[in-house]
């Protein structure tokens, strides 16, 4: 891909998605502002109380995170004209964080961070496969109106057989409920087979588990997925791409 995303079309929401693996209180968070976001999800990122002592320049931040790591959780950014405020949360599924964008146009948008290891869970509610196949059921009341999903979901159709399968009814859930991969509908690829992969793990194969999942009766004008030269770099990137997401209502942005 280029090195760096195409202006945002007229009428369109950007969203952009970055696990940033920690230190966002820093040259992180300009790197981040730099791809011009509307709205932005963040795990491994600080509270916003902690940034703002370095940084400022969003308009609202929603976090989920635990008190004993303030340096560790996931953030809801959001940028210019829009603001957030938060919805209810799930108490059964710690790993998401809703909010309600409003802007030119106002939707609902699930953040999350789909960690392994989660502090308070038992071994099977842990697996970011059992909380994700939760997700369409426990937020129903949501699904009536525009709701996205964004986030590091840890998760593949590459990751082996029984994750294949378990990523299979995940993908079919949410499309049962509206939602689409803006990635795989944008490329036309299918799940585990991507060309553009947003995890790079040391030595081993190179994933992509980071998603922005839209209502299907919208428009995706614009996927962008940053490069390992430029995003895998020390105190500046990441072990995550950013992923760069440009949504087109079907009601047009004024």
């Amino acid at each position: 891909m280029d090195d760096a995303p195409a202006p945002k079309a007229d009428n369109c929401v950007r969203i952009v998605i970055w696990n940033c693996r920690s230190g966002f209180d820093g040259p992180k968070f300009d790197r981040l502002v730099a791809l011009e976001p509307d709205v932005a999800v963040v795990p491994e990122s600080c509270t916003p109380e902690r940034l703002a002592r370095k940084r400022s320049g969003w308009t609202s931040a929603q976090w989920l995170g635990h008190a004993s790591r303030p340096t560790k959780g996931l953030s809801v950014l959001s940028f210019g004209d829009w603001t957030l405020t938060p919805l209810p949360a799930e108490p059964q599924l710690e790993r998401f964080l809703p909010v309600r964008v409003r802007g030119s146009v106002t939707f609902d948008l699930i953040g999350t961070w789909c960690r392994s290891k989660h502090p308070g869970l038992d071994a099977e509610r842990k697996r970011p496969r059992s909380q994700l196949e939760q997700l369409p059921e426990a937020f129903a009341d949501l699904w009536q109106g525009d709701v996205v999903i964004a986030g590091d979901f840890n998760h593949s159709a590459s990751f082996g057989v029984p994750e294949h399968r378990s990523w299979g009814r995940i993908a079919a859930a949410l499309d049962g409920v509206g939602l689409a991969s803006a990635y795989h509908e944008h490329r036309g690829e299918p799940f585990g087979a991507e060309s553009y992969p947003t995890h790079w793990h040391g030595s081993g194969r190179p994933r992509h588990i980071d998603y922005c999942f839209f209502p299907n009766r919208w428009t995706v004008r614009q996927v962008w997925v940053g490069g390992q030269d430029a995003w895998n770099v020390p105190r500046r990137g990441s072990d995550h791409a950013p992923l760069v997401v440009d949504l087109e209502p079907p009601h047009a942005l004024r």
